[in-house]
């Protein structure tokens, strides 16, 4: 409701408020299960803002937003549509010089490489990730991605290295 005000107060999308306000509804109606048509909104807000020049804020913003779209996707079974969000976001969090965006979207897409057993291709990303957490002192997306690389060893099998990494 939060975010839905925010956008009538703000006169929709057309602002980086408001395209924020938008991904935080989508965000929040994936998380309780029911989108509604707010996806589909999300989807041509990015699209619009995509085609015009785009600030350093703006690409944060829109990485943000690729980075709901490709998570509605891997709910849905959409993996390959995913994977394509995912790279879209990290491709403009890397352009917006955003480091939280850009270890969140390498993270997302080492997870969705994990969900396909892709378990070579999760563990590279993931120690991508895990060098620019460490290159910005992210402490707790580092947390994070450490405990996800010792899930990938133990799913691997190998407890020790699981351990240590844990």
């Amino acid at each position: 409701d939060a975010f839905v005000a925010s956008q009538r107060l703000l006169g929709g999308d057309g602002s980086v408020l408001g395209l924020m306000a938008l991904t935080g509804e989508v965000h929040a109606m994936l998380h309780q299960g029911d989108q509604g048509d707010c996806t589909d909104r999300l989807r041509q807000a990015v699209k619009r803002h995509e085609a015009a020049p785009v600030t350093q804020e703006w690409e944060r913003v829109l990485s943000s937003a690729h980075r709901v779209l490709a998570n509605r996707e891997l709910h849905a079974g959409g993996y390959e549509a995913a994977e394509v969000e995912y790279q879209r976001a990290y491709d403009f969090a890397l352009s917006a010089n955003a480091p939280v965006e850009v270890v969140d979207a390498l993270n997302c897409l080492a997870a969705l490489h994990y969900f396909r057993q892709e378990l070579a291709a999760a563990e590279s990303t993931w120690r991508m990730a895990l060098e620019e957490a460490d290159r910005w002192d992210l402490v707790q997306h580092r947390s994070v991605i450490l405990g996800n690389l010792g899930e990938l060893e133990l799913a691997r099998g190998d407890a020790a290295q699981a351990l240590l990494t844990l």
